[in-house]
């Protein structure tokens, strides 16, 4: 290498950098290129000409010379490689709320599915307590005296009744004929009447009853001589029975 060569180039290179700084007005252009020109070897040139650079001006109407060589160069070099990411910055204000977005079109229907199978039926329930029923007889029956005799019956399940029956009763000879009626057997309900000769009376005795279970509810009556028809028993079922 030739020691003296180099050293003279640097020094040429820092009068060139020296002189660069008086001319800033377009040094670098405006594209940020700098334009430059070194001499070339010529015959007969000493060795401390040779290589010389000088900073020029191209909008100034400066150019090299035969004797020199154009060199261009950057302000700026080539972007280096990208940093290490940095740590994440604080979070920023919640922005303010945007306008609302037009309404969207409305969905198509699903299509209906299909219908499940029948389920089985139920077992059947209680008699509600508003149910209510009556039964009429068509019959004829003869009272014997001293006998209780069975002029209507209804057959009731399971709960509480408020019963009430009603049969006529004719005296059949010329005595005046006392008579008397009560429900599903129980004698603090009878119902009595005193019944002219060859006349006929109405009898109607009312009853309340639980029942535990199914059962043939009645209306009895007896009479030294008469007949009884038209009997009839009207059934209620309630919730509950009070007195």
């Amino acid at each position: 290498m030739n020691l003296k060569r180099t050293t003279t180039i640097a020094a040429v290179l820092v009068a060139a950098a020296i002189t660069s700084t008086v001319a800033l007005a377009a040094i670098p252009g405006s594209d940020g290129v700098i334009h430059g020109c070194y001499t070339v070897s010529q015959p007969g040139m000493t060795s401390s000409a040779h290589g010389a650079l000088r900073v020029i001006d191209p909008s100034k109407g400066d150019a090299c010379t035969s004797s020199e060589q154009a060199l261009d160069w950057n302000q700026t070099g080539p972007p280096g490689p990208a940093g290490p990411l940095g740590p994440a910055g604080p979070k920023g204000d919640r922005g303010s709320l945007g306008p609302t977005g037009p309404q969207g079109p409305a969905g198509s229907n699903g299509a209906q599915g299909v219908p499940g199978p029948t389920g089985p039926q139920g077992a059947k329930g209680d008699i509600g307590p508003s149910d209510g029923w009556i039964v009429r007889g068509t019959s004829i029956v003869h009272l014997s005296a001293g006998q209780w005799t069975q002029v209507g019956a209804i057959e009731l399940g399971t709960g509480s009744y408020v019963l009430s029956g009603s049969a006529s009763i004719s005296n059949d000879d010329g005595d005046n004929q006392s008579v008397v009626c009560r429900l599903a057997g129980d004698n603090r309900t009878e119902a009595f009447a005193l019944i002219a000769p060859f006349t006929t009376a109405n009898v109607t005795p009312i009853d309340a009853i639980t029942l535990g279970s199914q059962a043939l509810v009645e209306l009895q009556c007896a009479s030294d001589n008469g007949d009884a028809f038209g009997g009839a028993i009207t059934a209620v079922k309630v919730g509950a029975l009070h007195g």
